[in-house]
């Protein structure tokens, strides 16, 4: 069974929605990295793209501010985010489940 904690999750603008990277842990690690895009895509395109390589301007970003280049918004982040973000959604999830049953 695959382990989702380790999958890329998208990094999108605030403002637009737009992705400018990716957040990843390596599976020997408890910290969560951001990748950032030279180019900026789409939302509906999705980590991936459309079969398009993808080029990196920042590895390995622990926290950090990073320019949308769609909308110039100052999008920050770090490290921890992810977590808080997690924890949340575990957190709905939960007393989703609590308030079915």
């Amino acid at each position: 069974m695959p382990n989702d904690d380790y999958e890329p999750k998208p990094f999108k603008c605030d403002r637009c929605g737009w992705i400018l990277g990716e957040s990843y842990r390596e599976p020997n690690e408890r910290v969560t990295r951001l990748r950032v895009y030279v180019q900026t895509r789409a939302p509906e395109s999705g980590i991936l793209g459309s079969g398009m390589p993808i080029y990196y301007s920042v590895i390995g970003m622990n926290d950090g501010a990073v320019v949308c280049r769609h909308c110039t918004h100052i999008q920050s982040w770090y490290a921890n985010q992810s977590a808080v973000q997690e924890m949340l959604a575990r957190r709905a999830v939960r007393r989703e489940k609590v308030s079915d049953g």
